[in-house]
C-alpha cells in the first residue's frame, strides 16, 4: 500500500470546507486540487487513479470516478490504446471479457498515466515541477516516484 491508498486527511490535512471563501483560484490551483483528486480514494472506490502502479493495462472505465471529469477526454484520445501484452507459451496470455486469450488489449498503461498527469498536466502550470522517475529503470519504480513527487507537489501548494 502506498501513502496515496490513506484517507485523504491522513494524506493531505483537512479539506477546506465547501462554504470557506476561496477567491478567485489560479490555473496552478486548479491543477493542484485535480491531482489531488486523483491521488485521493473516491467514495466507492478501491483506490485512487494515481497509485504507484506501473504495470497494469486499465480499462477507461477504471477512470470514471477517480479522476476530474475534464482529464476523462484527454486520456480516452491520447492514452487509449492496443498495448501488447507479455506472451505465454501457446503466444497469447490476456483473457478479454469473452474468455477468449488475446496478444493485444485495448487499455491504458498506469505508467503511461502517471506520466500523462506529470508531464502534460503539472508541468504544464508548473514547469519546475520534477518527478525524478527518469531515475529508474523498471515500470514500479517509475510509477512510484510520479506518485510520492505528485503527493508531495500538492502537500506543497497547502503550506
Amino acid at each position: 500500500m502506498t501513502d496515496a491508498t490513506l484517507h485523504s486527511s491522513e494524506l493531505f490535512g483537512p479539506s477546506k470546507q465547501a462554504n470557506e471563501p476561496q477567491g478567485e483560484i489560479t490555473p496552478l490551483e486548479a491543477v493542484r486540487a485535480e491531482v489531488k483528486f486523483a491521488l485521493e480514494t473516491q467514495p466507492g472506490e478501491e483506490g485512487p487513479a494515481i497509485d504507484g502502479d506501473g504495470h497494469t493495462i486499465l480499462k477507461l472505465s477504471f477512470f470514471a470516478r477517480k479522476v476530474p471529469p475534464a482529464w476523462l477526454d484527454e486520456i480516452a484520445d491520447k492514452l487509449f490504446t492496443g498495448a501488447w501484452v507479455h506472451l505465454g507459451r501457446d503466444g497469447q496470455s490476456w483473457v478479454d471479457e469473452d474468455g477468449k486469450r488475446v496478444q493485444v488489449v485495448k487499455g491504458v498503461y498506469a505508467l503511461s498515466f502517471h506520466y500523462w498527469v506529470a508531464d502534460k498536466v503539472v508541468m504544464k502550470v508548473d514547469p519546475k515541477f520534477h518527478s525524478y522517475a527518469g531515475s529508474y529503470i523498471g515500470r514500479g519504480k517509475q510509477a512510484q516516484a510520479i506518485e510520492k513527487a505528485l503527493i508531495e507537489w500538492v502537500k506543497a501548494g497547502q503550506a
